[in-house]
């Protein structure tokens, strides 16, 4: 332009500037024009013309030397963990900042590749760690189970249980209750946070979560590691709801400074062997603390 086109206000007039061309070899860092050399420029590539709305892009060339600002760096960002399946915090956008070029840009999605790589072939093991401070969301609970409820005879007990209600079937009409306590035991000895107890460390007053052996739990009375048998009489549903709420109001149901977080209760609706109860009329009752 000779000039540059004005308002009658004396300012710039942005609708009458032409279109640019950014395809002009002076905006370019070289005259020659660098291609693409492996497969990850050449989808980066593909992707600055895409969103610039060219056909040729030199792969050291800045992006804000052809029409790039900072909200077309945020449509590369998102496009490259589409293109590229990365995670947000594996690639960094300030880099992309940094280095706006194709070249600079490949090395440093070549870089988060052979990271994720690196993550995924690390053999992940226990660390076999049994005692901690307990997290902040647990700090937050228990305390607050303690102060709201622990203290208060009149409000509801046992505050945080998560009761849920299961009817149990089987193929041939029977469910053994011996295996379903053996079954119930082995979830108990294969997740630690079902015997995890919680206490207040009587030095620097913090909360310690502390896993417990597996033969302290297992070892302990049945009425609290295992389930326990509830007979039913009647099929009544509103006396088998006062008899669940009659469970979950126990003072005792839960004990976290001795790992009791988890129970479980077998309502049988009819009479029936000792180790067996029926599929048809049968609910199994297990409730959670949720600290």
């Amino acid at each position: 332009l000779d000039k540059l086109p004005l308002n009658p206000n004396g300012k710039i007039d942005r609708k009458l500037l032409p279109p640019p061309h950014f395809t002009s070899k002076y905006l370019t860092n070289s005259l020659e024009i660098l291609l693409p050399t492996n497969h990850i420029e050449v989808s980066i590539h593909h992707i600055w013309c895409e969103i610039l709305k060219q056909n040729q892009i030199s792969i050291d060339t800045n992006i804000f030397t052809i029409g790039g600002h900072s909200l077309l760096m945020m449509q590369l960002f998102h496009q490259y963990k589409i293109e590229f399946h990365l995670e947000t915090n594996i690639l960094s956008i300030s880099n992309l900042f940094q280095h706006p070029t194709i070249i600079y840009h490949a090395q440093l999605i070549q870089q988060s590749i052979n990271t994720i790589h690196t993550l995924y072939d690390f053999p992940w093991s226990s660390l076999h760690l049994i005692q901690a401070r307990a997290s902040f969301a647990q700090e937050r609970i228990y305390l607050d189970e303690q102060i709201r409820f622990s203290f208060n005879k009149t409000t509801i007990k046992n505050m945080y249980v998560i009761p849920l209600l299961y009817r149990i079937s089987s193929m041939n009409n029977h469910v053994s209750i011996t295996r379903l306590h053996r079954a119930f035991q082995s979830v108990i000895t294969k997740h630690n946070i079902l015997r995890t107890a919680l206490y207040i460390d009587d030095i620097n007053g913090h909360i310690i979560q502390h896993c417990l052996d597996v033969d302290i739990i297992l070892n302990d009375d049945v009425k609290f590691n295992g389930s326990t048998n509830v007979n039913l009489y009647t099929d009544d549903r509103h006396h088998m709801n006062e008899i669940i709420q009659e469970i979950l109001n126990q003072s005792d149901l839960f004990d976290l400074s001795k790992g009791r977080v988890i129970r479980c209760h077998i309502l049988r609706h009819c009479h029936c062997s000792e180790d067996t109860i029926s599929n048809e009329n049968d609910d199994s009752l297990t409730e959670n603390d949720h600290i």
